[in-house]
């Protein structure tokens, strides 16, 4: 299976450089996707925006950072949050989206 496949190329040894990086295994899978034949790419490989399936709670990311839109956003991710506010704020804003959730 080709998704398989994939997953499985993120995680080789091949491609153990990534390792160091912070996003290592983002930055695996980007490379192999922007390595492989545009053909394959277009045939295999859908794009979704970032506010859909990755954005980031407003309260603490950067303005590079797609941020969460309510009804829109179908999951959140709380990368770094520790690493940008104390442990108690990201504690705060798990249980602020969590009812966010509960209530659409």
């Amino acid at each position: 299976m080709w998704c398989l496949d994939l997953m499985e190329s993120v995680w080789d040894e091949e491609y153990g450089v990534f390792v160091k990086h912070p996003w290592w295994e983002q930055s695996s899978m980007y490379y192999l996707v922007f390595n492989m034949k545009s053909e394959e790419r277009e045939r295999r490989v859908k794009w979704i925006e970032q506010e859909i399936v990755n954005p980031y709670p407003n309260e603490y990311s950067n303005p590079i950072h797609k941020h969460y839109i309510q009804g829109v956003s179908f999951m959140l991710a709380f990368s770094g949050c520790n690493t940008y506010v104390e442990r108690d704020v990201c504690n705060g804003l798990y249980t602020k989206y969590a009812e966010r959730a509960l209530l659409s």
